[in-house]
């Protein structure tokens, strides 16, 4: 029993809290919003919402049972970015980078779902989760940003 008392004490002492957080609160989020002349629905790291009637459906459902755009496959792969980045805040960040870099791929993933989307006539996508991904990574490593900036000739 003490030992695993101490395995958990390592583990939050491993564990920052404040990383955790950031990244939670950037999955959990709208990722984006979809209008269009009639209507408009968010979608989530989960899944989407229809608002009438209202439901929730799973990305995982929505995969297994339509034929899948471009863009939504950009925003599952966005999602498995996502979770793969929480999984490695959640282990303490063995490598800081690689939660960073998760993090801004998964961004980069909702800006191409949004622009793919956007592309169909008369919908809009703002693709909010881009910003609120990116803004995790800039804020909870912060020192990872600041070394990578110095790599591209950005440090002041």
């Amino acid at each position: 029993m003490r030992s695993e008392h101490g395995m958990v004490a390592r583990w939050r002492a491993r564990v920052d809290a404040r990383r955790v957080l950031l990244v939670l609160l950037a999955g959990a989020l709208p990722w984006a919003v979809v209008a269009w002349d009639t209507g408009w629905y968010p979608v989530f790291s989960a899944g989407f919402a229809s608002l009438d009637p209202l439901r929730f459906t799973l990305l995982s459902v929505y995969f297994s049972r339509a034929v899948v755009s471009p863009g939504f496959a950009a925003l599952g792969t966005g999602a498995f970015l996502y979770l793969l980045s929480l999984a490695s805040a959640l282990a303490g960040d063995p490598d800081e980078r690689l939660t960073a870099g998760l993090l801004v791929l998964a961004g980069l993933c909702v800006a191409s779902f949004a622009w793919r989307v956007s592309g169909q006539r008369g919908v809009v996508v703002a693709p909010l989760g881009t910003l609120w991904l990116w803004a995790a990574a800039a804020v909870g490593y912060r020192d990872v940003a600041a070394r990578a900036s110095h790599l591209f000739g950005t440090a002041r």
